[in-house]
Parts: structure tokens; C-alpha cells; sequence
């Protein structure tokens, strides 16, 4: 069964992030909603670490998000966060010139419990991360 272990509903929480907004802070890349979003500064790179419920194997990562220009993702196996293992390298995302990105990153994590996304170059000075996907399963 693939469900999303990064929704707040599911359990899954965003843990650090680089930046933090009130109207726009990390927990709303979670929420499931699309109207909300978290918003970085305008400095790079940006970084947001999504904890998951439980030791999972991720399969995809779904991004919706305005102006990422160049990504990468990490996994942390570990309780606590810690080492992170690169699952995606450095990617560039295409412009969407101020419109809306989606994409989809296959990903072989097993046994993870962190994620981390570094936002290593946006197409603007501010970047916005709607929605964030893990697909995958809870192992315990």
C-alpha cells in the first residue's frame, strides 16, 4: 500500500527548515492543502527536513512548488537526524515562470525516517514549496 507519510494527517512533520515565515511557515509543504505554502528568503541554499511517523521505504517524491530552479534529496535513516544519504542528486527543474512546478522523483529509500530537500538555486530570489509527496510505506 503507498500512502503519503509526509501529510501532517498522517503523522509526518516538518522538522527544520532554513526559513521561517508566519503567514507562510514549513508545516504548510505538509498540510495537504495547495492554497498554502512555505516561502524561503531570498538566500540559497534553502533546506526543509520532513520527519516521517515511522521507519519508511519511499519510492517517489512529489513537489509542487513556484521558482526551484536546482534540488536535491537526502535521507537520514537514523532516530534522530543525523548523516544523510543523497537519493537524488542535484537536479535542475525547468522555469515555470512564476507558474506552478510539478514533478516527480523516483527514489529508492529504504529504512528512512528523515528527508531532507536542499533548494540549492531558485529562478527568482524567493521560492515556494505548495505540497510535498512521499510516497512509500511505514516498515514498523
Amino acid at each position: 500500500m503507498s500512502d503519503n507519510l509526509a501529510s501532517a494527517e498522517n503523522g509526518g512533520q516538518a522538522l527544520i527548515a532554513t526559513s521561517w515565515d508566519q503567514a507562510h511557515p514549513p508545516e504548510h509543504a505538509i498540510d495537504g492543502d495547495d492554497a498554502t505554502f512555505w516561502v524561503t528568503t531570498g538566500m540559497f541554499p534553502q533546506e526543509l527536513v520532513v520527519t516521517l511517523p515511522a521507519s519508511s521505504a519511499v519510492a517517489r517524491v512529489m513537489l509542487r512548488s513556484v521558482g526551484i530552479r536546482r534540488i536535491s534529496i537526502h535521507a537520514c535513516p537514523t532516530e534522530q537526524p543525523g548523516a544523510y544519504d543523497t537519493v537524488l542528486p542535484e537536479t535542475e527543474i525547468a522555469d515555470g515562470a512564476g507558474s506552478r512546478q510539478s514533478e516527480v522523483f523516483t527514489v529508492k529509500m529504504e529504512a528512512v525516517r528523515h528527508v531532507k530537500l536542499v533548494i540549492h538555486a531558485g529562478w527568482d530570489h524567493f521560492v515556494a514549496v505548495n505540497d510535498i509527496r512521499l510516497d512509500g510505506r511505514k516498515l514498523d
